[in-house]
């Protein structure tokens, strides 16, 4: 494009045009771990020139190219990732917010053009985890379920979405955010509710959705309670992903870095006492899930205890995955 001679107006354009690319290498993650089944449904659009044609698959009525992922690979607009039973997969962007992928989940990244590219995810079964700075380009990134949106800041959250007929949950591990309940067509239920650190929203199927129950039949109130230390246990567990032993190239050492760097940042403006606790050693973390382990330990502390499986979880279970599959993750507790 040649701007010469266009003066103001072509400055502005060419602005604009910069602003908007930077704006979508923002919004590009790239998987820096993985393990087990992890697939990575991708538009056909996405396929690169020369390369062989990919298997088609169709998922929530919509066609895609399909094929296994691997680290390095990017997560771009409208694409879909899901990990099998023994799947799970991570992402980092260019300023160092990460989404963890648990087993069994599918989720979809897009943002949106008519909003100042505003970046959604849909969690369409599973669990995510996700740290997302404050005042970074993804503040303002709703979460959407099947029967709930959630609008997230600066923090650290995990989303369970575990029923066919819409259910899902919004735990807070660090920061706020705020939840809405959504019924049908779409439109928000009620204002939304804020939820903290240390607490769960249970988003109960809407009615409509539910086989054989009205659709007039209003859907219930959104129920927040303290996290028992059950949970926060299990959710420790889905979200940790080891390095493998594998070399990664030095892009993905750079993220890891990045990942970091940003939620110290974010954990010594909100929360000085956790950011002492990681920095004791004096020297910052080697990757998030020390981070992630110690953002737990310090609610579990706290925690109520919830048994249902005649196991009392301690301090160090949040850091022993042998003591994981003690506890039966349940929806509706």
């Amino acid at each position: 494009m040649n701007l010469r001679g266009c003066g103001v107006a072509g400055l502005v354009l060419l602005s604009s045009l910069i602003s908007n690319a930077a704006m979508a290498v923002n919004q590009v993650a790239v998987l820096t771990r993985a393990e087990g089944d992890v697939k990575l449904f991708a538009t056909p659009s996405d396929a690169h020139p020369g390369t062989p044609a990919l298997p088609q698959a169709t998922f929530e009525g919509s066609t895609y190219s399909l094929r296994n992922a691997k680290v390095g690979d990017r997560l771009e607009r409208g694409n879909i990732i899901k990990t099998g039973a023994s799947g799970k997969a991570r992402f980092i962007y260019q300023n160092g917010d990460q989404i963890t992928v648990a087993p069994g989940s599918a989720f979809r990244v897009k943002w949106d053009a008519k909003k100042e590219d505003k970046p959604v995810m849909e969690l369409f079964f599973g669990k995510v985890r996700a740290l997302i700075q404050s005042e970074g380009p993804r503040t303002g990134l709703e979460v959407k379920t099947r029967t709930s949106v959630m609008g997230v800041r600066g923090t650290d959250f995990h989303v369970a979405a575990w029923s066919k007929a819409g259910g899902s949950e919004l735990s807070v591990l660090r920061g706020k955010v705020q939840v809405a309940q959504v019924v049908g067509g779409g439109e928000k239920s009620g204002k939304p509710i804020e939820v903290g650190a240390g607490f769960s929203a249970v988003i109960k199927a809407v009615p409509s959705r539910i086989p054989g129950v009205a659709s007039a039949k209003v859907a219930e109130e959104i129920a927040v309670q303290q996290t028992p230390r059950e949970k926060l246990v299990l959710i420790q567990k889905a979200s940790k992903i080891d390095k493998g032993t594998a070399p990664v190239g030095a892009d993905i050492a750079v993220l890891e870095k990045q990942a970091v760097t940003t939620v110290m940042q974010d954990i010594k403006a909100e929360d000085p006492a956790l950011f002492k606790s990681l920095s004791e050693s004096g020297k910052a973390p080697e990757d998030t899930d020390e981070i992630q382990a110690k953002t737990v330990k310090k609610l579990f502390l706290a925690a109520p205890v919830n048994l249902k499986s005649g196991h009392k979880p301690t301090e160090s279970n949040v850091e022993d995955g042998d003591a994981y599959d003690k506890y039966k993750w349940d929806a509706d507790d």
